[in-house]
């Protein structure tokens, strides 16, 4: 239905957001913009992990589909530039047993990049989005601090999370399709 156009903006924007908030197990949202249709067989897959469970399960994802020998993924670990900010040790352990699984494998590619602000994050996604990545794939985040609230807060859809909807607003990403993973939404009630 969301990828429907005979439904109406309201009509998807109630189906995403029960989806993510009544969900008892973990769920993902694809924004098909042709995945899977190109002549190519071939794959590129990019996936930015910022941090938490949804994250960790968006890259347990990614790395079971890197596994197929027509994937070459690129994982980028979006780092905000604040002295404040706060680590997951859960999330650095889960990155270095994937960068160790992965150091001699061809196809996967792990990048590390700073960014300060919304300006820098939405440039670093058009950069990454001109690459020619046919999936996108990210965690929801709910719940999640840091860089995803210094994003614009007046999302368009919101149940994206707020790099989704970053995603989905890029010109360069006009045929990159979305995949958003999030993680049992009983986890963050409370």
């Amino acid at each position: 239905m969301v990828n429907r156009d005979t439904s109406n903006r309201d009509e998807k924007r109630v189906v995403l957001e029960n989806l993510v908030n009544d969900t008892p197990c973990c769920s993902g949202i694809l924004v098909d913009r042709g995945f899977g249709q190109k002549l190519e067989k071939e794959q590129r897959l990019a996936m930015f992990y910022i941090g938490g469970p949804d994250d960790r399960e968006a890259l347990s994802y990614a790395w079971r589909m890197s596994r197929n020998l027509d994937v070459q993924l690129t994982v980028v670990r979006l780092i905000w530039d604040n002295p404040n900010a706060k680590y997951d040790e859960t999330d650095d352990g889960y990155l270095r047993c994937f960068r160790n699984q992965n150091l001699d494998i061809a196809s996967v590619r792990y990048l590390e990049r700073i960014v300060k602000d919304e300006s820098e994050t939405v440039a670093l996604l058009n950069k990454m989005g001109a690459q020619g990545f046919d999936l996108s794939i990210i965690g929801r985040g709910h719940g999640r601090v840091a860089l995803a609230q210094t994003l614009d807060p007046v999302l368009e859809e919101p149940a994206l999370s707020p790099l989704g909807d970053a995603l989905a607003d890029l010109n360069t990403a006009a045929e990159t399709s979305i995949l958003i993973i999030q993680t049992q939404a009983s986890e963050y009630i409370g």
